[in-house]
């Protein structure tokens, strides 16, 4: 799944902290 991919390896530090809340 391209969401659990994301999870994973967030492209962006302002992507992991949106799937880290």
């Amino acid at each position: 799944v391209v969401a659990g991919k994301e999870l994973l390896s967030p492209r962006t530090d302002k992507e992991k902290e949106i799937l880290e809340k």
